[in-house]
């Protein structure tokens, strides 16, 4: 996972995360293609985030590689991050559904992310809690898993579903 702007309006750019999600692409395809890279935008600066994918997504479609953006921090609202998917429209740019993120922090129901996002959805992130925060197996928390799998479902879903675990969460199964 590769940080995507800082503040200052800066792109982590040249030196810094435009340029090592550049080269991961660029490892990536030559294994390939078909793979797939994950950035998370790390500050609100969409002139930032524009400056990036302007040229980020060309070296994915050149590439032949996916590039994510993960549904966190300022895209927890997946409404904001359509509007970067439909700005772009291309098959080499596509969300990565962070479930917990956007449940917990945006607020926002499965089926509602579904809607915004649909076919954007390139993999997902599977994490559990409590309503109080507190972490869990997946399925032994309060995320609405069955509503997840109804809205993945509603699109034929076919991609990956990993499991998101921090040993800190639980650190008896360390």
């Amino acid at each position: 996972w590769i940080g995507l702007g800082k503040a200052g309006g800066d792109v982590e750019g040249d030196a810094g995360g435009q340029a090592r999600t550049g080269e991961q692409m660029r490892i990536v395809g030559a294994e390939g293609g078909g793979g797939m890279v994950c950035v998370v935008v790390q500050h609100d600066d969409e002139d930032a985030i524009h400056a990036a994918l302007s040229q980020l997504v060309p070296y994915a479609e050149e590439h032949g590689v996916v590039l994510l953006i993960e549904s966190s921090g300022i895209f927890s609202s997946t409404s904001r991050l359509t509007g970067i998917m439909d700005r772009y429209a291309s098959d080499y740019l596509g969300a990565l559904w962070d479930v917990h993120n956007v449940y917990r922090v945006g607020g926002e129901s499965p089926a509602t992310t579904i809607k915004n996002l649909g076919a954007y959805v390139k993999h997902v992130h599977m994490r559990d809690s409590d309503d109080d925060g507190s972490f869990n197996l997946v399925g032994e928390g309060t995320l609405p898993i069955d509503e997840v799998v109804r809205a993945l479902s509603s699109i034929d879903y076919d991609g990956f579903v990993s499991l998101e675990w921090d040993p800190a969460w639980m650190a008896d199964l360390t």
